[in-house]
């Protein structure tokens, strides 16, 4: 069985900014004393900030980004991530399109985690638009979208073909964690 993935991209983002507190540079000294610490006095070490944003990853678009996928392979930034390399994906590109041959047994389900991913990392807010193309021949083929923090964190965006014995089309959002299943109707709902 051999999945084959079309997939064109593209990115709107929306981003918001905001203005600090005005933090001029004086070269005036100050004219406030600086009290000094007694020499039998103890100084505690500063405490962690419980309130500290995790660490940014990624670049932070600031307008309207359209990837596409040319002759030349892949755009800067963005990368393929293959976790079976005894078994590699093939990566093409026609006509703007990424293609992806997939051999079988490539799945991101429970505990097998090697479905190929073409990444790339983006930080704040963003919005997604994107066309997925795919002939499915036989049950449990699916292409589409992951927004992918971790193997443990991600939202999976799936045209999928299986399973039903019909071919029905649906939509299916879901969100998971290590002791239960959760179906999901708004974003609002998925556990952080």
């Amino acid at each position: 069985m051999i999945k084959a993935l079309c997939v064109t991209m593209l990115f709107m983002i929306a981003v918001s900014c905001g203005g600090g507190p005005d933090r001029s540079n004086s070269s005036q000294p100050s004219k406030t004393p600086t009290p000094s610490t007694p020499a039998n006095t103890e100084v505690k070490p500063p405490q962690p900030d419980q309130t500290k944003q995790p660490e940014t990853v990624g670049r932070r678009l600031e307008r309207e980004e359209t990837v596409r996928f040319g002759p030349d392979g892949l755009q800067a930034g963005w990368k393929l991530v293959d976790p079976d390399a005894p078994a590699p994906s093939k990566m093409s590109f026609v006509d703007e399109k990424l293609v992806l041959t997939i051999p079988s047994g490539k799945d991101l389900f429970g505990e097998n985690r090697t479905a190929p991913r073409v990444l790339t990392a983006i930080a704040g807010d963003f919005q997604i638009e994107t066309r997925v193309e795919f002939d499915p021949k036989e049950d449990y083929q699916g292409a589409g979208l992951i927004i992918f923090q971790d193997d443990e964190n991600y939202v999976r965006l799936e045209r999928a073909f299986g399973g039903t014995g019909g071919g029905e089309s649906g939509i299916r959002m879901d969100a998971r964690t290590p002791t239960e299943y959760k179906p999901v109707s708004t974003p609002g709902d998925v556990p952080t």
